[in-house]
């Protein structure tokens, strides 16, 4: 190397490239001491006798910074990472959780309420009827904990459009008399079906009842000498399921009338 240099009291333990590299001859552990502190040492010393050495120790220093920064980031990144997976760990968690809660809160409503798995053919009172009538007082249905099954005495219908058309003279006799709807909540014919007459809405308007509190379901057709079929009887527990579903019909209600017409529709029933 070219230049003067003065007496250190050091050791040279090699060189590379005439790159000279001192150790401080009192040190006890030489392996053992970082070399970047031994390295910067050495740059500032070697700064004052060389313009060389003035470049080679920004580059030392630029290079050092550059090594503690990376460093540095690497460790914000694997920081940043972890915290990543956790917080997205935590939000799957929070949502199990929250299915779990939703899950446990619908089974125990449905424990609470009656079975539902049915299916119930409901003509609305506009589909099958021609005119335009008087219904009559509201009903509470928070006060509706009675139902009066009875029959029509008309003829028997086993099709829609049969069963129709015996509706709509029954609505023109009666409404030629007492200018009102059919005294009834709802119909049933044998062809399974289950007509609005004043539905859950209005008052029956049928005599000798009372109206405040009972759902009157007429059987299109005497029955008097024969039993209803069994899909009107299917159709009769499930309208008053769907009654009770909907919440018009307290879910313990007295049914009056029933064993005439079926003698096994007890269910959530009190007959008399």
């Amino acid at each position: 190397m070219k230049g003067t240099t003065k007496n250190y009291d050091t050791k040279s333990y090699g060189s590379l490239d005439d790159t000279v590299i001192l150790i401080e001859a009192d040190e006890s552990t030489p392996l053992l001491v970082d070399r970047r502190l031994s390295l910067g040492s050495f740059i500032g010393r070697y700064n004052n006798d060389n313009e060389y050495g003035k470049e080679k120790s920004l580059f030392f220093f630029d290079y050092s910074v550059w090594s503690l920064a990376s460093k540095s980031s690497v460790s914000s990144t694997k920081s940043f990472k972890s915290h990543f997976w956790e917080l997205k760990v935590l939000a799957i968690v929070l949502l199990f959780a929250a299915a779990i809660g939703i899950a446990m809160y619908l089974l125990i409503v449905e424990t609470r309420l009656p079975s539902i798995t049915f299916s119930l053919d409901l003509v609305h009172h506009d589909v099958w009827s021609i005119k335009k009538l008087p219904m009559g007082p509201r009903m509470d249905p928070l006060n509706v904990d009675s139902v009066m099954i009875t029959q029509t005495g008309s003829n028997n219908c086993d099709n829609p459009i049969q069963c129709q058309n015996i509706l709509q003279q029954m609505q023109s006799d009666y409404s030629n008399r007492l200018k009102q709807e059919l005294p009834y909540n709802f119909l049933i014919g044998c062809d399974g079906v289950a007509y609005e007459v004043r539905g859950w809405t209005y008052e029956s308007g049928m005599e000798g009842v009372d109206q405040k509190r009972t759902l009157v379901i007429g059987l299109i057709g005497n029955f008097d000498y024969t039993s209803p079929p069994h899909v009107l009887i299917k159709t009769l527990k499930f309208l008053m399921k769907e009654s009770v579903k909907r919440r018009k019909l307290k879910r313990f209600h007295q049914v009056h009338n029933l064993n005439k017409f079926c003698t096994d529709c007890v269910e959530n029933t009190l007959i008399q």
